[in-house]
């Protein structure tokens, strides 16, 4: 983004924020006159992710926040690495993952959970995988034959609402 502007648009009555690109594109984003504090809110978040802060640099930290409907709690700010957390320990506890996630495996119709404890089927994958409940331990195996380095679509999210899952393999 090159620069922007909000502003009133006096012919229709509307605010609108107009980006303009180092390419020479430009966005017009429109709200409602009575909308204004949406209008406000869209132009601190795209000014928080497309320009530098006071001391010249995009925090990873504030970039996303409000993008995403979770909040990461690693301090991507901790430069000596006080506060690392190794990334294979974050979902140490599958079990968690899953009840989080809203899955009561001992109620579910839909999933279950394979062992791969000894990484037998895929070294790269956790200890523990979610699977259809409809698969049997053979064609858990068949399909990570399929794929490179035995990597089969594995659960990554589920919507307990809907009942949809959104599965993929590295």
């Amino acid at each position: 983004m090159e620069h922007h502007k909000k502003g009133n648009n006096l012919q229709n009555s509307q605010n609108q924020i107009e980006i303009h690109t180092k390419d020479n594109r430009m966005l017009k984003i429109t709200f409602p006159s009575n909308e204004n504090d949406r209008c406000i809110a869209a132009h601190s978040i795209i000014e928080g992710a497309a320009f530098l802060d006071i001391n010249g640099v995009i925090s990873p930290a504030n970039l996303f926040q409000k993008g995403f409907p979770y909040q990461f709690k690693l301090d991507v700010n901790d430069n000596n690495w006080v506060n690392y957390i190794d990334g294979w320990s974050l979902y140490a506890d599958i079990r968690g993952e899953i009840k989080r996630m809203g899955i009561d495996l001992e109620n579910n119709e839909q999933f279950r959970i394979y062992s791969n404890e000894k990484y037998q089927l895929c070294r790269t994958y956790p200890s523990l995988l979610i699977v259809p409940k409809m698969m049997t331990n053979h064609q858990v195996e068949g399909c990570s034959k399929f794929r490179t380095k035995s990597r089969l679509p594995a659960l990554t999210y589920y919507h307990k609402e809907s009942g949809t899952s959104i599965w993929r393999s590295s």
